[in-house]
């Protein structure tokens, strides 16, 4: 997928757990699209954060403090996709 330059987000941060089948749809996007969307977007802070037992979560922060959380429990990485897509609009 072509990412596109995120305007609206100030950062995007991915939680989940390495070895969890609740987070395995997160790892198969972070593999196939961190490298696109860093490209498009070299100043935006893509933070990943692993840790054991971590329910996989996207937080998307934007000015003022404003964040929103989403969970990512067995989502596809097409849906993560689509759900990042959504929340960067």
């Amino acid at each position: 997928m072509a990412w596109r330059k995120i305007t609206r987000a100030f950062e995007l941060r991915f939680s989940f757990c390495q070895f969890s089948q609740d987070s395995a749809g997160v790892r198969t996007f972070l593999t196939q699209n961190y490298p696109s969307i860093k490209q498009a977007n070299p100043r935006l802070p893509v933070l990943i954060r692993e840790c054991e037992g971590t329910i996989p979560v996207l937080a998307v922060r934007y000015g003022y403090g404003e964040e929103r959380f989403e969970d990512l429990s067995n989502c596809t990485p097409q849906q993560i996709t689509t759900l990042v897509e959504e929340m960067t609009r």
